[in-house]
């Protein structure tokens, strides 16, 4: 699904890809005027981005997130949404909710980051990555098994 939606993404002359297409997250952004200050960007984006939400099909990671799933105000890393019924990641028992805070033993603020560490990890020749992920207050480790596509 992640795949149609990038394509998606892909073809509209209103929206571009705003990093690497990984573990079922699709970061993007609006094509914003190239004379337009940062502000004016992430004010845009972000009235898009709470349109899309409002509709109730897709959840993007933001701050509104840790409402979803009662998340604490000082959590750290990246909100996992979905998880892909028989991936990798549903093998190992990674759950919507779930917050990735380190991928290869290094913490994680982004998905991009996230996504940045996978694919070192492949072009590495590893066959897995080493997340610390955190559920409800309990930490745990997931070595997640990698493709190699």
């Amino acid at each position: 699904m992640h795949n149609a939606f990038a394509a998606a993404i892909k073809d509209s002359p209103a929206l571009e890809i705003a990093g690497p297409v990984e573990l079922s997250a699709v970061c993007f952004r609006h094509r914003v005027k190239e004379d337009a200050s940062e502000d004016a960007r992430n004010l845009f984006n972000l009235a898009l981005l709470k349109r899309i939400v409002s509709r109730g099909k897709v959840y993007l990671s933001n701050a509104e997130l840790k409402e979803k799933f009662s998340l604490a105000d000082d959590s750290k890393g990246v909100v996992v949404v979905d998880v892909v019924k028989d991936s990798p990641a549903a093998e190992k028992g990674l759950k919507a909710g779930d917050v990735i805070i380190e991928a290869a033993q290094e913490e994680i603020k982004s998905a991009t980051q996230v996504a940045g560490k996978v694919d070192d990890a492949k072009r590495a020749g590893r066959k897995s990555i080493l997340l610390l992920v955190e559920r409800q207050g309990d930490l745990r480790f997931i070595a997640l098994r990698l493709d190699q596509s």
